[in-house]
């Protein structure tokens, strides 16, 4: 059956812009993975400037296009009759209702075939305020069927991508769920941060004491072999970087994108760091923390802790995670924030007894399985929903 394909200037229109002005309107605000939500539910307060007065209003049935549009920003406005979004957004009403099926469109242009050409044609220099000229964004040609069909296609990818949405959601609630149990075993005795340059001695139960992390731990650095010698890497060592810790922050990581050879240690003053290290990153993404789950090398960017017979790592991750927004106050410079390693050699940590310790690594060990597990069935339903997309926008479902 042949389908045709117009081009979205066939289906879309700019919208009229109407500023919020004086009225007092729910403010929305965008995400890749839910589209459109209300912004105290996203942000948990309003970030929104004090005067929303330049605010456009969007209806309920108009199309908001965010930015950088090929990473699918972009929805229709479901939640509310009116409301307000950032003037940095564009609105577009559908102009061929009779023909085109909202969700369907929506879908459609959320695709990777639409992300692709995005992609390929914004313009400008620099890489998150790159723009799709109208015109170019309207050239898109978008595969049209029946009405009918359009609504039995978005039945389907909306299932597919609901059971993806439960899974995210329980992997979010996994995360939730470990951050809950070490607050319930230890957070009542840390009246100040887990982690901190702070040496006060606030009353402890017995048994428990705050120690300097030094003494507790061996503190490690790392270097990075010179990218000019390609016989450095590529080798059996695993090595970590800011990309590898972000992917894992929070959990034991056990495979990383890189690895150097045992020439590349040699030469660099790196050192290989044991299974169970406790890696911080110090700059760029300030607080990111892992386990090592193997042998690895890293660069001069994490503080690595060796944890002593005192400490579990997993105690140890979990105190840096539940102290990561004042270490990351600590840190300093304007445009790269980094903490120094005298400030490094200052953090002190709250010690509780191993077997409690012990306790809570087991929670975190049947946690681990469970996420892993729900994260092998996120892969291969995110296979299913691609090769859904893919019929659906190719050659139909």
């Amino acid at each position: 059956m042949n389908v045709p394909v117009v081009p979205l200037r066939d289906v879309l229109v700019p919208a009229p812009v109407v500023r919020a002005g004086e009225r007092q309107l729910p403010i929305l605000s965008m995400t890749m993975h839910h589209g459109l939500v209300n912004q105290d539910l996203k942000f948990k307060k309003r970030v929104a400037s004090a005067n929303t007065a330049q605010y456009k209003v969007v209806r309920g049935d108009q199309l908001v296009v965010g930015f950088p549009i090929d990473e699918g920003v972009l929805a229709f406005q479901k939640l509310h009759a009116e409301a307000i979004v950032s003037p940095a957004y564009d609105v577009w009403d559908v102009c061929r209702r009779e023909t085109v099926d909202e969700r369907y469109l929506e879908r459609f242009l959320r695709s990777p075939v639409a992300l692709a050409y995005y992609k390929a044609k914004l313009q400008g220099t620099t890489a998150r305020r790159r723009t799709l000229p109208d015109q170019v964004f309207l050239s898109l040609g978008v595969r049209l069927p029946l009405i009918g069909e359009q609504r039995r296609i978005a039945d389907i990818l909306d299932r597919a991508d609901a059971l993806r949405s439960k899974r995210r959601d329980t992997l979010t609630g996994l995360g939730e769920l470990s951050h809950s149990i070490f607050h319930h075993m230890f957070g009542q005795y840390l009246q100040r941060p887990a982690v901190t340059t702070d040496s006060a001695q606030e009353p402890l139960p017995q048994g428990w004491r705050r120690a300097k992390l030094s003494a507790v731990a061996r503190l490690a650095t790392g270097h990075t072999p010179s990218r000019r010698k390609p016989e450095y890497w590529g080798g059996g060592i695993p090595w970590l970087s800011l990309t590898d810790i972000r992917r894992a922050d929070g959990t034991v990581i056990k495979a990383t994108g890189e690895s150097v050879t045992q020439d590349g240690i040699d030469n660099s003053s790196s050192v290989v760091l044991p299974e169970g290290t406790v890696c911080f990153s110090r700059t760029a993404s300030v607080g990111f923390v892992t386990v090592m789950g193997m042998s690895m090398a890293t660069s001069q960017d994490f503080v690595n802790w060796v944890c002593g017979p005192e400490l579990t790592p997993r105690y140890l991750m979990a105190c840096f995670i539940a102290s990561r927004e004042p270490l990351r106050a600590i840190s300093a410079g304007s445009t790269h924030r980094t903490i120094y390693f005298p400030t490094v050699e200052r953090f002190h940590v709250v010690v509780p007894p191993l077997e409690l310790q012990r306790e809570f690594a087991a929670c975190m060990e049947v946690i681990d399985k469970m996420k892993a597990q729900y994260q092998s069935h996120l892969k291969k339903l995110d296979e299913l929903f691609a090769s859904l997309q893919h019929r659906a926008f190719h050659c139909g479902l």
